[in-house]
């Protein structure tokens, strides 16, 4: 007999388990694959799309990080470059409290 998988479990190991359960139904044929196709295909279906989902979206975060911490860079340049130029309007002070609120 088979094992009773907690609803707490890892989807990982959720998602192992209802596949393999689907695919030995189907191997098995006859009213045995009729039944896991009228009962799971439908939820292998949707955690193959979830899945799916979950892999664009991971690739779209990456590639939005990459684009901020290129932005993060140039922004980092043009903080610096205005602050020179504040302390080289103010003369150069080597303290200024003008300069320490920046």
């Amino acid at each position: 007999m088979g094992e009773v998988i907690a609803a707490t479990a890892a989807i990982e190991r959720i998602d192992e388990d209802v596949h393999s359960a689907y695919e030995t139904a189907i191997g098995r044929g006859g009213e045995v694959a009729e039944t896991a196709v009228a009962r799971l295909q439908a939820g292998v279906t949707a955690l193959d799309n979830a899945k799916a989902l979950h892999e664009a979206a991971k690739k779209a975060e990456s590639l939005a990080w990459a684009t901020v911490a290129g932005i993060d860079h140039d922004a980092d340049g043009l903080i610096g470059s205005v602050r020179d130029e504040m302390w080289n309007a103010l003369g150069r002070p080597q303290q200024s409290t003008h300069m320490d609120g920046v």
